[in-house]
C-alpha cells in the first residue's frame, strides 16, 4: 500500500502518522521507499486501510494505492 499526500502542510508528518497507525495495528509490515507491505487477513488489512482513511481524512488530501494478493505464501 502507498499513502501519497497530495495537498499537505507537512507531508513528512502525514506519512509518519500513517506509519504510526500501521505499527500500532499489530499486523506484520515491511516498509520500503515507495510502499508498505502489509501481511494479514483481508479483513484485518481492509480494516486498517479504513482506519488510516478515517484518521487522515480531515488532516490531509491524499491518495492511497492498494494492491492485494492472496498468493503471498503466508498461510493465512
Amino acid at each position: 500500500m502507498s499513502f501519497i499526500p497530495i495537498a499537505s502542510q507537512n507531508y513528512i508528518e502525514d506519512v509518519e502518522n500513517v506509519l504510526k497507525v500501521i505499527s500500532q495495528s499489530g499486523l506484520e509490515f515491511q516498509t520500503n521507499s515507495f510502499s508498505t507491505i502489509l501481511t494479514g487477513t483481508k479483513e484485518e488489512i481492509l480494516a486498517l486501510i479504513g482506519e488510516i482513511i478515517e484518521k487522515m481524512y480531515d488532516n490531509s488530501k491524499f491518495t492511497i494505492v492498494v494492491k492485494l494478493s492472496n498468493i503471498c505464501g503466508c498461510n493465512r
